[in-house]
Formats: structure tokens, sequence, C-alpha cells
């Protein structure tokens, strides 16, 4: 699970790298210093499996904070949703 400390003390390297969380959400960091949310997903079109990559806001912007009080959703899934289940999934560890 990520936090916002986590986020704010990566530092840029010399390629872009995601900082993973819950879900095939995760964040990349720039080594312009951007920081992007990010989705993978699969999709299946004519039996083929097919992997995507959707991109939402920008760090700090959309911050994790938001993210966790279910503010904002991205590419069409609710994160509420999906943080109800990152939950549920730490809590019966």
């Amino acid at each position: 699970m990520l936090t916002d400390i986590q986020i704010k003390n990566a530092k840029p390297s010399d390629k872009p790298y995601p900082l993973k969380d819950f879900g095939n959400l995760s964040i990349v960091i720039y080594p312009s210093k951007a920081k992007i949310w990010q989705h993978r997903f699969s999709m299946y079109p004519n039996g083929k499996r097919k992997e995507k990559i959707r991109r939402g806001g920008h760090y700090p912007s959309m911050s994790i904070r938001k993210l966790e009080h279910g503010e904002i959703i991205i590419m069409n899934y609710s994160l509420k949703e999906l943080l109800l289940q990152r939950n549920t999934t730490q809590s019966s560890k």
C-alpha cells in the first residue's frame, strides 16, 4: 500500500519507474520529476490477450488522500470499490 510520504520521497532516475499500489494501479516517476497515476489492465479481443495502460492525473493534484476518500474516479473505475477490495484483502491476512 502506497503512502503519501513514499510518493513525495520518490526521486526521479534516468528512466521512468512505477511505484505499485493495488488493483494494477501505480504511480510512475519520470526523469522530468512528473508523477502520474496509471492503471494496467487486459482486454481479450478475439480471444487474444492485449495489455492496455491508462494514465490518470498528476500527483499532487490527484493525491493518495483523495483516492482513499473515493473523491475521484479514474479511467471508469471507482477507486472506492478498488480500495474496498484492497482493505478486505489486507484485513483477511
